[in-house]
């Protein structure tokens, strides 16, 4: 997600399903991950950015349901930044 969306790390962990449309390929950065702690993103602003067709095809395959985020570990905790 950090080379094909452009997404900064604690970016990359934050993203929940529903920060995702995968019809249309966007993903929203509404919140970013540092320590455990949610925040805005950087610079205090969503945005909404596109995915490259190969980590939408990623994400389609690897949709899961243990937990609300993207990235979590395999009891469904959410992985943090550090």
């Amino acid at each position: 997600m950090g080379g094909d969306a452009g997404l900064r790390s604690g970016e990359i962990v934050a993203p929940e399903w529903t920060d995702l449309d995968l019809g249309r390929g966007l993903i929203k950065v509404e919140r970013s991950d540092y320590k455990g702690r949610l925040s805005v993103p950087k610079g205090g602003k969503s945005r909404v950015v596109p995915m490259a067709s190969r980590l939408l095809a990623l994400l389609k395959v690897h949709r899961h349901l243990r937990g609300a985020r993207v990235v979590c570990q395999d009891d469904g905790t959410p992985v943090s930044r550090w």
